[in-house]
């Protein structure tokens, strides 16, 4: 089962990033190199999240990039962060992260 709250955010960053079974409230980013194979299977994520400011598309006083997406990221108040930097087979779960033979 995939959970994630409306006021989440989720990036991943790789060719073979899998989610199974994820709840995510807050903001999440997984990033693998080309070789890593990582499963995301049972994780829990519990943070503040980012803050996100509206924008109006016709707002011509804020970057285009920004108006495109209707908000501004404002604060990254807290964020879990995996960085998998060695191909290999990964996966996360309530645990955290670790390598799988």
């Amino acid at each position: 089962m995939v959970s994630i709250t409306a006021t989440s955010s989720l990036v991943l960053d790789g060719s073979s990033v899998i989610i199974k079974s994820l709840q995510l409230d807050g903001a999440l980013i997984i990033t693998a190199v080309d070789g890593a194979e990582v499963i995301v299977d049972g994780a829990v994520v519990k943070n503040d999240g980012w803050t996100l400011t509206s924008v109006a598309f016709d707002d011509v006083s804020v970057e285009e990039k920004y108006r495109i997406r209707g908000y501004i990221p404002s604060e990254r108040n807290s964020e879990q962060v995996y960085n998998v930097t060695v191909p290999g087979k990964y996966v996360i779960d309530a645990e955290g992260l670790r390598s799988v033979a």
